[in-house]
């Protein structure tokens, strides 16, 4: 095989830690990575032995094999579900807006949910109150306008809401790349990663940032088609997401509950603490990899602002909601709790003062540190 090139990244949840899942519960999902940084590392000792020459000693031996590494991707509203899942565990998913009501006042670009379709919502173009009587929408497609009293909807998908927090234990998955050779009339090359958990969550987002997230990971252990003869997983129950771009145009920051128009960029990092334990019997492979603990943190870089500075140096807990949103589609973090680093910055003539923060999540008793709300047309992330 001569410069193999990457060709598709698969990932799929494990229904046992380490090993494919088969049947109807082997669901891969074709991911959209720009990085595909999960790798192995086989690693060596060698020992310190008297040959009877100055040159001489002993054979190095292979130890364990250390998998994990980072995958890096763009934020799609539909393909954001599987990363929350890695890193924060399986959601909780409901019917996204409100279940329809005769007369019942809705608002402009409200989701309502109709009883006549379990393939189709609504959202409201013109606001104002529901008649007496339900629409039928089960014949109607997507476009379609729809009246009801005073008000106008217009047919949607489906549209569903998945909520994560960080009180949830990771699941395993696995994690396929597929390299291409076809141009020189050579074989793929498999690599498959058994037994990964999510460790670290990036995310930055900025009026120019490219808006991709990167999640960190462990893992138990690797098979490649070359010496261990794997095929690609079975892709009959193949998932390929809708590829809704997240832009800096969609983001909005708000601090306790205000939106804040000064952030220049925000950032954050949640980090589950995730680590592989070696065991007798697995082989060269971890044993079990485990999520140990939830910690949040992050940055952000403001012009100047009092109130902002105010808190900072008084240790004023405040509350962040970091929310994109385009049309029907919504991904909103939400940090319940936390606590800017006090500092401030050298001064420059004819620059303006800026505030360049570090904050830390915590949690008091009732709460969680990071909340997530997804919301699009997606029904699971089985």
């Amino acid at each position: 095989m001569a410069n193999p090139k990457a060709k598709k990244v698969v990932v799929g949840f494990e229904t046992t830690a380490g090993a494919d899942p088969s049947g109807a519960g082997l669901i891969p999902y074709y991911f959209t990575a720009t990085d595909f940084g999960i790798v192995v590392k086989r690693n060596t000792k060698t020992d310190d032995v008297i040959g009877g020459d100055i040159d001489s000693g002993g054979e190095p031996v292979g130890t364990f094999n250390d998998v994990g590494g980072s995958l890096t991707a763009p934020m799609y509203y539909e393909q954001m579900g599987i990363a929350l899942k890695m890193i924060m565990g399986v959601p909780t998913t409901t019917d996204a807006g409100t279940a329809w009501a005769a007369t019942t006042p809705y608002a402009l670009d409200a989701i309502v949910q109709n009883t006549t379709s379990a393939t189709l919502s609504m959202k409201v173009t013109t606001a104002g109150t529901s008649g007496a009587t339900e629409p039928d929408i089960s014949a109607a497609n997507v476009g379609d306008v729809v009246n009801d009293g005073t008000v106008d909807y217009v047919v949607t998908a489906k549209m569903y809401k998945h909520t994560f927090n960080t009180t949830k234990c990771l699941p395993n998955l696995f994690a396929q790349s597929t390299l291409a050779n076809a141009c020189e009339g050579g074989t793929d090359l498999i690599d498959r990663f058994n037994g990964i958990k999510g460790g670290k969550l990036d995310i930055n987002v900025s009026p120019d940032g490219d808006y991709n997230f990167t999640i960190d990971t462990k893992g138990m252990s690797h098979r490649d088609s070359i010496v261990d003869s794997i095929t690609e997983i079975d892709e009959t129950n193949k998932v390929i997401f809708p590829q809704a771009r997240i832009k800096n145009a969609h983001c909005t920051v708000k601090i306790d509950g205000t939106a804040y128009s000064l952030a220049k960029d925000f950032s954050f990092s949640l980090d589950r603490g995730t680590e592989a334990t070696q065991t007798l019997g697995g082989g060269a492979n971890a044993g079990q990899v485990d999520d140990t603990k939830v910690m949040l943190d992050g940055s952000m870089s403001s012009l100047f602002n009092e109130g902002i500075y105010t808190k900072s140096k008084n240790e004023t807990p405040v509350a962040f909601i970091i929310s994109m949103a385009d049309g029907l589609n919504v991904l909103d973090f939400t940090v319940a709790e936390a606590k800017f680093e006090f500092k401030t910055e050298p001064k420059k003539v004819g620059e303006k003062y800026p505030l360049n923060l570090s904050w830390t999540g915590y949690k008091t008793l009732g709460t969680e540190k990071l909340k997530a709300e997804l919301t699009n047309s997606v029904a699971n992330y089985n």
